[in-house]
């Protein structure tokens, strides 16, 4: 039988985090809810995300460049940028012990 894959919720980890932190849930909410946007604001502008313990995201160039067609047409593609997440070593340490389980 496949493992179910349970997802974790923006609301979840509201929840979570505002029990452990005494915040009102709504206050955690909405900064789980503005984080992304920031994160995706500032890797455009060309700047590194770092948040401790968790990991940072990059921003990867890549170059334009010549490529063709399935009828061997030339074809130009633009400069592109996409966003990379790198994992901190504890997020890597914990994901190994969590696959050798």
């Amino acid at each position: 039988m496949a493992k179910l894959h349970l997802k974790t919720t923006t609301k979840d980890l509201a929840e979570i985090i505002a029990e452990q932190t005494d915040l009102k849930i709504t206050d955690v909410r909405h900064v789980l809810e503005c984080l992304p946007f920031y994160i995706v604001d500032s890797v455009t502008n060309g700047k590194t995300v770092q948040i401790h313990n968790l990991g940072s995201f990059n921003r990867v160039d890549r170059k334009a460049r010549l490529g063709s067609d399935l009828n061997g047409k030339r074809i130009k593609w633009d400069k592109t940028y996409r966003m990379q997440f790198v994992p901190s070593r504890i997020v890597r340490e914990k994901l190994r012990e969590a696959a050798n389980k």
